[in-house]
Formats: C-alpha cells, sequence, structure tokens
C-alpha cells in the first residue's frame, strides 16, 4: 500500500511539475490568440538574436499586416535571414516572391531555384508548386514522372495541399502507364530530403534577393 501511495505522489509532482514557458511560446500564444502587437514586441527581439522560428513568424507579420504596417521589403529581410539558417518555408516564400515580382523583379528562373531548394529541404508547398509546373510544363519542361513525384511528396506532409495535390496527381496519373506509376511510387517512397549545408546557406546570403 505504502508503495502505491508513494507511486501516485510521484506521479502526481511529476503531472504538475511543468517546463517554463519560453519567450517563442508566449509570442506564439499572443500569436494564435491574435494579439498580433504583443506577438511581434516579444517575437521580433527573438528574431533579432538569430531564432529562426521567430525570423519566419515576424517575416509573414510583416508579410500579412499583422500587428505591424504591411511591409514586404522587411518581410522579404527577415525571410532572407530565417532561409540563412534553413527554413524550408522562407525559402518557399522567397520564391514566391520572384514568382510575383513582389519587392524583387520578377524572375521565374530565380523563383525555381528557390523552390527548387525549398523542395529538396522537403518543403511541401515548394514541391507542390515543383509539381505543378512539371505537369503544365508552365515555367519548366513537361515532366509527368518529375510531377508525380513531387506532387506526392507535397500530398503527404499537410493537409492545407491534401486536395489540391491529390487532384492534381489524378491528373498526372491518367497520362502514365501503369509501369510508370509504379516506378513513381517506388522513387516517392525512396525520396530523402536533402540536409541544409554551409554551400547552400553561402547561396542564400550571396542572392540578389538576399544580398
Amino acid at each position: 500500500m505504502r508503495l502505491l501511495v508513494l507511486i501516485c505522489v510521484v506521479a502526481l509532482a511529476a503531472s504538475c511539475a511543468q517546463k517554463p514557458v519560453t519567450a517563442y511560446q508566449r509570442g506564439n500564444l499572443a500569436y494564435r490568440a491574435g494579439d498580433y502587437s504583443e506577438a511581434m514586441t516579444i517575437l521580433k527581439p527573438l528574431a533579432e538574436s538569430g531564432h529562426s522560428s521567430a525570423q519566419l513568424r515576424v517575416a509573414y507579420m510583416y508579410n500579412e499586416g499583422l500587428g505591424v504596417a504591411k511591409n514586404r521589403f522587411d518581410a522579404l529581410d527577415w525571410y532572407c535571414r530565417a532561409a540563412q539558417s534553413g527554413r524550408g518555408a522562407a525559402i518557399n516564400n522567397i520564391g514566391y516572391f520572384h514568382e510575383n515580382g513582389f519587392v524583387v523583379a520578377r524572375d521565374l528562373d530565380k523563383a525555381i531555384e528557390w523552390y527548387r531548394l525549398g523542395a529538396n529541404l522537403d518543403n511541401p508547398f515548394s514541391q507542390y508548386q515543383l509539381g505543378k509546373f512539371y505537369l503544365r510544363g508552365q515555367y519548366l519542361p513537361k515532366d509527368l514522372e518529375q510531377a508525380y513525384l513531387w506532387l506526392n511528396l507535397a500530398h503527404k506532409q499537410t493537409f492545407s495541399l491534401e486536395r489540391d495535390a491529390a487532384l492534381l496527381i489524378y491528373d498526372v496519373e491518367q497520362l502514365l502507364t501503369s509501369e510508370q506509376i509504379m516506378s513513381g511510387d517506388a522513387a516517392v517512397k525512396a525520396w530523402k530530403p536533402s540536409p541544409f549545408t554551409d554551400e547552400m546557406a553561402a547561396w542564400v546570403r550571396s542572392s540578389k534577393a538576399c544580398s
């Protein structure tokens, strides 16, 4: 009986013991609660200290005008800082800026370079963009096998792309043979993301968008 009581006390103590909330968590809680000004007050100093998650959040807030005046120049600056740490979402969004001519001149070749880097780092939005381009022959030569690979990789990862990616995968499958689909499934299964290297970080720093 004493042993049972001791176990219960230890379990209760463990359940009550909570890790201290970090500054980033407090900022993220404020963001999720819609208190964007408070979120920016907390997160921007963290971003300035090199916290890549905070940099990514601050970039998005500048891009959308959440808690601050909308400023895509500042958004790009913070996306570039986060990208230097290998944050795939930041890399994808820099590609999006190039594709649409936000802040930087519209440059589809540069957009694809950024999307490809993001895709190789396993960012689903970059993977979706590449897959879509390969399927449609838009900005890239049409390549159904590449389209199948990238769309399936994107589809596996995020609910927000699940429907759109599934519809495009269906379109690709209508144009592939059963052998090509089997080969594509094997390629998806075997695919591994690239590690973010010092060379990649140097490329980001030296890019026209981030230099």
